[in-house]
């Protein structure tokens, strides 16, 4: 059985680099991106190239509606997640007295919030496979002793 990780921000830079170490790995991988579906789809297209699954999802990490239909899809399409990658992020560098406030609260919003509803979705998928592993094997044993 297949592990699957789940890298948010991975059609480019780091994001996309940790896919792929993580298909050398042996991993399927889910693709995030927040809009760029073509540049997505180029890093599925290399995960695939190394023989794993992937699938290129568009969800803006900071919008939980977004995020919760991005892991119905990923429950869908593979089963669940093993493992997730919190890439996705934004720099906007200027001096404190010259950030505007749209600037701030995109930044908070990316790497504060979406950090958040990226783990909080993730733990409860996990938290439920894994509870539903526990229970087969506790009947498999259970089973087994009858």
């Amino acid at each position: 059985m297949s592990k699957t990780a789940l890298v948010t921000g991975s059609s480019r830079g780091i994001g996309k680099a940790c896919a792929l170490k993580l298909a050398e790995l042996g991993y399927d991988i889910a693709v995030n991106c927040n809009s760029n579906l073509e540049m997505a789809q180029k890093a599925v297209d290399e995960i695939t190239s190394l023989g794993r699954k992937a699938v290129a999802y568009k969800a803006n990490t900071a919008d939980i509606d977004e995020v919760k239909d991005m892991f119905r899809s990923i429950q869908q399409d593979f089963g669940g997640i093993d493992v997730l990658v919190n890439n996705a992020g934004v720099v906007d560098d200027a001096y404190l007295l010259m950030i505007k406030d749209e600037s701030l609260e995109r930044s908070l919003d990316i790497n504060i919030k979406g950090y958040f509803n990226c783990a909080r979705q993730a733990s409860l998928k996990m938290l439920r496979k894994k509870e539903r592993n526990h229970h087969q094997h506790f009947f498999r044993k259970l089973c087994s002793c009858s």
